[in-house]
């Protein structure tokens, strides 16, 4: 049994497990309203074993395309027919769209989500000087979307070294760094889970300076304590809620070939963070 039913409104969903704390079915459900589209965007439970089952089914059941989340980005890239440049980059997938010729064709969204949250907020990519926290498949999307953006110079900065190198090895502007980079950078990143519903930070807060642009993808809490001490030493903060509108936006493009009002998006996604 298909588990998209035959309710052919349903034309997009998220993939993840667990997804029953996603903000995507109010973000893009509310730009179906305000589009006056007859559509739904739901979401779906799907353990490993069953991901490639629900990939197909829903091709069957006619959606345009899905939003995938952990832990499955990395196993959906391996499943797609087609990939772009920005999924061969992070070697991830966190979009599908699914073609007219049947193919499933999968791109990431996530780097250029973050840059687009960045300058949202007023900061410079062009030259800029930036330290990512981290070194998994978001921060590697991350990094790609920087050097695409014009970063001059990249630090990745990360416990396993190994990690670190292997990302710092995907563009030519980037490195392997450390925290002492952070005094001479002007956007800096938290790309790591670290702050994810509590009190912690993945640096020290002596890091942080005025000059910087800090963005932490981490969004609940909405302002993370990493977030917090960096609005205290005078930095200009952007939200994790902020990349994950820019990144849901770009998904709606990517399926149906036009940006929506990232406002209406953010407004929906806070509503729905004030009910929990």
């Amino acid at each position: 049994m298909n588990i998209f039913g035959s309710d052919k409104q349903v034309k997009a969903a998220v993939v993840g497990y667990p997804t029953m704390h996603s903000l995507s079915p109010a973000m893009h459900n509310a730009v179906f309203q305000h589009q006056n589209l007859d559509s739904t965007y739901i979401a779906v439970d799907v353990a490993v074993e069953k991901f490639a089952e629900v990939l197909k089914d829903a091709q069957t059941a006619g959606l345009r395309g899905l939003s995938v989340t952990m832990p499955h980005k990395e196993l959906a890239f391996s499943l797609m027919d087609r990939c772009d440049e920005r999924a061969l980059e992070s070697r991830s997938v966190n979009t599908v769209i699914f073609e007219a010729d049947g193919q499933m064709i999968g791109t990431n969204t996530d780097g250029d989500g973050a840059c687009a949250a960045l300058m949202h907020c007023g900061a410079t990519i062009q030259g800029a000087s930036c330290v990512v926290l981290g070194a998994g498949a978001t921060a590697r999307s991350i990094v790609f979307s920087l050097a695409r953006s014009g970063a001059s110079d990249i630090a990745i900065v990360n416990r396993s070294a190994e990690n670190a190198q292997s990302a710092a090895s995907l563009v030519g502007v980037a490195r392997v760094g450390s925290t002492s980079d952070i005094a001479t950078s002007s956007v800096l990143i938290n790309a790591t889970s670290v702050g994810m519903g509590n009190l912690e930070s993945p640096i020290s807060p002596d890091h942080l300076h005025v000059k910087l642009t800090v963005l932490d993808v981490v969004y609940f809490p909405l302002e993370t304590a990493f977030l917090r001490a960096a609005r205290q030493a005078g930095a200009t903060t952007v939200d994790g809620l902020e990349m994950l509108v820019q990144q849901a936006a770009l998904q709606q493009l990517a399926w149906f070939g036009r940006m929506p009002d990232v406002g209406v998006m953010r407004n929906a996604a806070l509503e729905e963070l004030r009910k929990r």
